[in-house]
């Protein structure tokens, strides 16, 4: 339980990685000559009520690509079967209250 003196701190974490089995590389594809995990950050950083965005990932290509935009990554392991445990992996490195999980391939 939250200690009411403590201060309420919500992160954004997208989870990505490359094996999409449907599109390959599917996070990485560019929209507009931006990739799609780009596209999906830029629009969380837009969020206010946000007190940072990290992508979570294990593949260090997606790694190169966010820090090179100036984007916060966060390292995870390579054996998730989901984004949810990737992101609950992130967050324990991450100083927060609230976590919301923000999907990577979606950028619309």
């Amino acid at each position: 339980m939250r200690d009411s003196d403590t201060p309420i701190r919500v992160v954004g974490v997208i989870p990505a990685h490359l094996s999409s089995i449907r599109l390959p590389r599917k996070i990485l594809l560019e929209i507009y000559g931006v990739p799609m995990i780009e596209h999906v950050r830029r629009r969380a950083l837009m969020c206010e009520a946000l007190d940072g965005v990290y992508v979570a990932t294990c593949d260090q290509e997606i790694a190169e690509t966010v820090d090179a935009s100036g984007g916060e990554v966060i390292m995870t392991a390579d054996t998730h079967m989901n984004g949810t445990s990737r992101v609950a992996e992130a967050v324990e490195s991450v100083d927060c209250t609230h976590v919301i999980l923000l999907q990577g391939d979606e950028p619309l």
